[in-house]
């Protein structure tokens, strides 16, 4: 059996069951476990929890909601309206006339901005205005985008951002400035091909609650990926001679900003786990070779266990005990 080489062309070798060869086996097997042992000792050797940096691919699926909360002389009274022209039906045969839920002259305009050519929203700007029959005082929005990662977790769900804003004053002018951001209650597996989270949010209307988002919203929450506006609001109050159109219009305008770099947790597939793997024992691997190879040519050059040498100058065999 062959156990070492040298460089000067002399081949040591031994019987399988000497002295010698049970030594190199204890060599080779140290030189295989002690980077294995060292890699995996520093916690980071499989680590398959992984953080990665990515922007989005979102767009307004142009599904929304709104509700409003107006006030005439201590009386409060809820007007809604929602891109489903069957939920817009439904609100109407519920009501005695169609000014009891359905809000008026809602109009939205939707802006999607690409600062950089690369194909990614940067910036969704949404514009709403309505008439509000008499002063408002609060006012609940809710939108629905279609969110992608492709880079690492690679998913598709149907985001939400969810909007509660109250007008104490009657505020008929809001601003609205900030992130749709990324929320993660736990990490999610990676995948080779982009998966589909995706989930039907029924609701119910009837008489004592035609819509309620709240619901909604709670149900949205609890699941492991979802989205949130977190940004600053700006609320003013129009003059009715500036308004130009006679009536107590509100005016809102959102600017979402899609995050250009923003952290997704998950976890690594095995293939992508094993190709970082491998680079940091083949680092503890060479090192640790020069040191074993000089140690067993060090025992078999000084004889320290009997083995045969032979020269591939000379061709001849050495017994050496």
């Amino acid at each position: 059996m062959i156990l070492f080489y040298n460089s000067y062309g002399k081949i040591f070798t031994s019987d399988i069951l000497s002295l010698s060869t049970i030594v190199s086996l204890v060599f080779l097997f140290l030189l295989i476990f002690i980077p294995l042992f060292i890699a995996y000792s520093t916690e980071d050797f499989w680590q398959r929890l992984k953080i990665c940096q990515e922007q989005p691919y979102v767009k307004l699926n142009k599904k929304f909601f709104i509700s409003t909360l107006e006030e005439n002389s201590d009386v409060y009274s809820s007007k809604f309206y929602t891109s489903s022209n069957e939920i817009n039906s439904q609100l109407l045969s519920l009501a005695d006339n169609e000014n009891d839920y359905l809000l008026k002259g809602v109009t939205i305009g939707i802006s999607n901005i690409d600062e950089n050519g690369d194909s990614f929203n940067d910036k969704i700007e949404i514009k709403i205005s309505f008439i509000p029959t008499t002063t408002l005082k609060n006012i609940k929005m809710m939108f629905f985008f279609d969110y992608y990662l492709i880079k690492k977790a690679r998913f598709y769900t149907e985001s939400m951002m969810y909007l509660d804003i109250d007008t104490p004053n009657g505020e008929n002018r809001l601003i609205l400035n900030g992130e749709l951001k990324l929320k993660q209650k736990s990490p999610i597996a990676q995948m080779s091909l982009p998966r589909v989270i995706k989930d039907d949010y029924l609701f119910g209307i009837d008489r004592e609650s035609p819509y309620d988002m709240l619901a909604l919203y709670n149900k949205y929450s609890s699941k492991n990926i979802t989205t949130k506006f977190e940004g600053d609001i700006f609320l003013s109050r129009y003059n009715v001679e500036n308004n130009g159109n006679g009536n107590n219009k509100v005016d809102i305008t959102l600017n979402v900003y899609i995050p250009k770099s923003q952290d997704v947790l998950y976890y690594a597939s095995v293939a992508e786990t094993i190709k970082e793997a491998w680079i940091q024992y083949i680092y503890l691997f060479i090192p640790i070779y020069f040191l074993i190879h000089f140690i067993l040519g060090f025992i078999l050059r000084n004889r320290v266990f009997p083995c045969s040498v032979q020269s591939d100058i000379e061709g001849d065999v050495q017994d050496i005990y």
